[in-house]
């Protein structure tokens, strides 16, 4: 048995048997950025009440952040259980705009670690269920950062690559690095504070050689608070960007 299968075996018996208490101390592992331990109490609560979103929701969360923690190898197996339970709870709540941002979230970190086809059709998953999530709720910020991303990266994305995904799946949605831009500033004008969405601007500027658009998002990268468990990281790119300009 893998170690990600024991440690959702152990998961299930460790866990907190209340809802409710298992709810409240899985928000407040959340919020002190322990993504393992909210895990837990989130999923303790999906078993408690199946059918109710808010458990399974956080419980996915938690997952991909668990993955994002880690930053390593083991990660591909994360986000591969984090996209199953997306997956899952997509099917089961399908008018809820956050089933499909995390079904895209979980489908682009496992893209990291796929090739080939499999890459190309998780990358189109990405768009379509971030498209999906937009349309249903607009002032997911988060969502409108994964679709910048995505626009960045397929307009970079070499001709060999490209014609690769056409020939044999089919293309992927085109992009430009305007469109990234147009979604990376409506998630900051939904959440100024975002240091990811200041990050992702500007390396987007960075590949459109805009070095002083690029090098002032990367400071307001800097100067916005810690929100989120990545955050810290973000601030570490965006300072090496700064640092290597002279900045």
């Amino acid at each position: 048995m893998s170690v990600i299968a024991l440690t959702f075996a152990a998961l299930i018996s460790a866990a907190p048997a209340d809802a409710a208490a298992s709810m409240a101390e899985g928000d407040r592992l959340y919020a002190a950025f322990d993504n393992r331990g909210a895990m837990e109490r989130y999923h303790a609560a999906h078993e408690a009440d199946p059918a109710a979103f808010e458990p399974h929701m956080k419980y996915v969360r938690t997952i991909i952040n668990t993955g994002e923690d880690l930053n390593s190898k083991e990660s591909g197996q994360w986000y591969e259980r984090g996209l199953a339970e997306a997956e899952a709870l997509a099917a089961r709540h399908p008018g809820e705009a956050l089933s499909w941002q995390y079904r895209a979230l979980a489908a682009g970190q496992l893209a990291k670690f796929r090739g080939g086809g499999e890459k190309v059709k998780l990358s189109r998953r990405i768009h379509e269920d971030a498209l999906r999530a937009v349309s249903m709720d607009g002032s997911l910020f988060v969502t409108h950062i994964v679709l910048g991303v995505y626009y960045r990266e397929v307009a970079n994305l070499n001709w060999a690559l490209k014609l690769f995904a056409k020939s044999f799946f089919g293309g992927l949605t085109e992009g430009t690095n305007e469109q990234a831009l147009a979604e990376l500033r409506k998630a900051i004008a939904l959440h100024p504070a975002s240091v990811r969405a200041h990050f992702e601007l500007g390396e987007t500027y960075a590949v459109m050689g805009r070095r002083d658009d690029s090098l002032a998002a990367f400071r307001k990268a800097l100067d916005s608070p810690v929100e989120d468990h990545r955050d810290p990281w973000y601030k570490e790119q965006a300072a090496a960007r700064l640092a290597d300009e002279g900045r």
